[in-house]
């Protein structure tokens, strides 16, 4: 299916559905909610192309399968929310949409919850690292050196120097 095939369906289904709203307004919404259905059904059939580009690009740059999965399980989410959360506002049910919407927010940060661990943990590490090694030090303007610190006073990164002792 194209884009323009899914327009042209989308469009014709709005136009019934305004037409059919006064009449019945639950049918409105059946035939809005049938049309949505459809095009996302027609619409799986690009999944196999993007999940072989995704599988491509992951073997290009050495990533994890369980990252690339993950991402393609957040964009379902992301998806799956909003179209449900759309057919719920478009039938009159606002608050039922925006706890739709918080429901497939929530869903994205449990799923991507052990990605964001391992990526603290990779980030502890380089800095361990850095403590034994020292902080950089790097040619600054002037006569002045400047000592990037990765983990400094309270926490935070920083740069460091004769002008800036303590580091900001």
């Amino acid at each position: 299916m194209t884009i323009i095939q899914a327009a042209v369906l989308g469009i014709t289904a709005v136009a019934l559905a305004v037409q059919l709203k006064p009449l019945r307004q639950e049918y409105s919404v059946y035939l809005i909610l049938a049309a949505g259905l459809v095009i996302g059904f027609l619409s799986i059939s690009r999944l196999e192309l993007i999940l072989d580009t995704v599988r491509a690009i992951g073997s290009q740059i050495r990533v994890k399968n369980i990252y690339l999965g993950t991402l393609l399980k957040m964009v379902g989410i992301t998806y799956i929310a909003e179209f449900a959360s759309g057919i719920c506002r478009d039938a009159g049910f606002s608050a039922l949409g925006t706890q739709v919407e918080m429901f497939g927010k929530l869903s994205i940060l449990a799923v991507s919850a052990p990605v964001l661990q391992a990526l603290l943990e990779t980030l502890q590490g380089s800095c361990h690292e850095e403590a034994e090694e020292g902080p950089a030090v790097f040619p600054g303007p002037g006569p002045f050196p400047v000592h990037v610190f990765r983990s400094g006073p309270g926490g935070g990164g920083g740069f460091g120097g004769p002008l800036y002792p303590g580091g900001f």
